[in-house]
């Protein structure tokens, strides 16, 4: 079983790890932890080195792992290279009508990137946020890095898979107590409500998404970044997939907006086929706590 170092570090150091945090000793007037995740990291780097992580705790006693930015370009290239385009293994329920990948950083004749504005300049630095992807492409990759595209569930329909938590909802909204991740107040802190217009007319101004983490402010409390704008995120919900009809793309659930639409808070949703490629559209990865965490937080017993 793999343990993350800060795990291994506390054991050798003489640390008893023996389950929940009520398991552990404080000093004298010190408080055990209001949540029992409170016992891991805020952060960590993923299991592949791409990544950091923070660490999102959820209502009911547990929580998950959140990449701080959205995919870059630059992570997004790695999978290219370790995977073959004709070797990847799509998502066996939402996506058994996909049959390639595209490849929007390397094609110049990609649909996608033929939409892009005059201006949108370097749109494949390797820190930008990786767009032109579609949802089979976006799980496909979380999936290879260990983790996975980050689940929600949508208002407006019935959508699965079931039985996971809003994760990307409670992480922006800080656990649907706060219309924005940094609070309750609109704020001109994200990369939000750009036009074609002024990008065509302008070859000094902001055009198309900045580099990931850029706008520090349009943060949580715990530094993800850039949950609003920049780039609207795929996240894993999806409608049902009838059985009676042809293998064919099905709505998913996009959340946050993108440059080019205006602010909006956390619970804003839409729904588009998960075969949409678009300019504006990315995506991050979550990840489960690893076994040995769950551990440490009292959520397995050892």
């Amino acid at each position: 079983m793999r343990f993350p170092k800060w795990l291994v570090l506390a054991a050798s150091s003489g640390c008893q790890i023996v389950g929940g945090y009520d398991d552990f000793t404080y000093g004298s007037g010190t408080q055990a932890p209001k949540h029992p995740c409170e016992a891991l990291p805020a952060a960590k780097d993923d299991e592949r080195g791409l990544a950091v992580m923070a660490r999102v705790d959820l209502v009911n006693e547990t929580c998950v792992w959140m990449d701080r930015t959205e995919v870059t370009v630059g992570q997004y290239a790695a999978w290219q290279s370790d995977v073959p385009a004709d070797g990847v293994p799509w998502e066996s329920d939402w996506c058994k009508w996909k049959t390639e990948r595209t490849d929007p950083i390397g094609d110049p004749n990609d649909a996608c990137v033929a939409e892009l504005l005059p201006f949108d300049l370097q749109p494949f630095a390797a820190r930008k946020p990786m767009r032109c992807v579609d949802f089979c492409e976006a799980e496909a990759f979380c999936r290879w890095a260990d983790k996975h595209l980050c689940y929600d569930s949508s208002g407006l329909g019935v959508h699965g898979p079931r039985g996971n938590p809003q994760e990307w909802q409670l992480a922006c909204s800080n656990q649907l107590t706060t219309r924005y991740p940094w609070g309750d107040g609109s704020a001109g802190y994200c990369n939000t409500g750009q036009t074609a217009d002024a990008c065509i007319g302008s070859a000094s101004g902001t055009c198309g998404p900045v580099p990931v983490g850029q706008k520090a402010e349009c943060s949580t409390p715990g530094g993800i970044v850039d949950l609003l704008g920049n780039v609207s995120e795929w996240v894993f919900s999806c409608v049902y997939i009838d059985s009676e009809r042809p293998l064919e793309p099905t709505g998913c659930l996009t959340r946050g907006g993108g440059y080019d639409e205006p602010l909006e808070p956390c619970t804003t949703e839409n729904t588009i086929t998960s075969n949409a490629r678009k300019p504006s559209l990315g995506f991050r990865c979550c990840a489960d706590l690893t076994p040995g965490e769950q551990v440490l937080v009292g959520t397995t017993r050892p």
